[in-house]
């Protein structure tokens, strides 16, 4: 396990000068998200005490990490590297997102297709160290497996699935 740690500090420091101090302090304000955002914007269970540190992330270093502006920005002010900014942003891509800021959209286009940096915290999510919440998890079987064994509760239900053939009418009482 150290030497594979070893080898991720020597490849961000590689990217740029400090990239894995770098790294670090940028999966701590993500960190800072996910434990502010988790609880109170997600679960919607009010967590007061996950403020602090989120204002605090929030407003150091100038609002560099200002929460609702394009992650893009965000991670312009941090890293020099665009491989950095590419690895602190590719998750913005799982909900259909882009990284980059558009500058021809009010708030840089964060009310519209761009991500807010407050997205960081699926960064925290997958690849934090500390956090216990951390980690990507994937079906037994691959993610074919989840659709076959909904297709075989169903059958145990009583569905009946038809294929390649042609719906006509969806109607209150079936499909035809």
């Amino acid at each position: 396990y150290e030497d594979m740690w070893k080898s991720s500090i020597d490849k961000l420091n590689s990217f740029e000068n400090n990239g894995a101090s770098k790294w670090a302090e940028y999966l701590e304000t993500c960190a800072a998200f996910l434990d502010c955002g988790l609880p109170n914007f997600i679960e919607e269970k009010l967590d007061l005490g996950s403020f602090q540190n989120f204002v605090w992330e929030a407003l150091r270093d100038g609002l560099k990490r200002w929460p609702l502006q394009p992650h893009s920005s965000m991670l312009n002010s941090l890293f020099t590297s665009p491989k950095m900014c590419a690895l602190a942003s590719f998750q913005d891509l799982y909900v259909g997102l882009e990284p980059s800021e558009n500058s021809g959209q009010i708030g840089g286009g964060v009310f519209r297709k761009t991500a807010p940096a407050v997205f960081g915290l699926l960064a925290a999510l997958e690849l934090h160290p500390n956090n216990e919440k951390a980690g990507v998890f994937a079906p037994i079987g691959g993610f074919r497996q989840v659709a076959e064994s909904m297709q075989n509760l169903c059958i145990e239900c009583g569905v009946k699935f038809y294929f390649e053939t042609t719906v006509t009418c969806v109607a209150e009482d079936g499909v035809y």
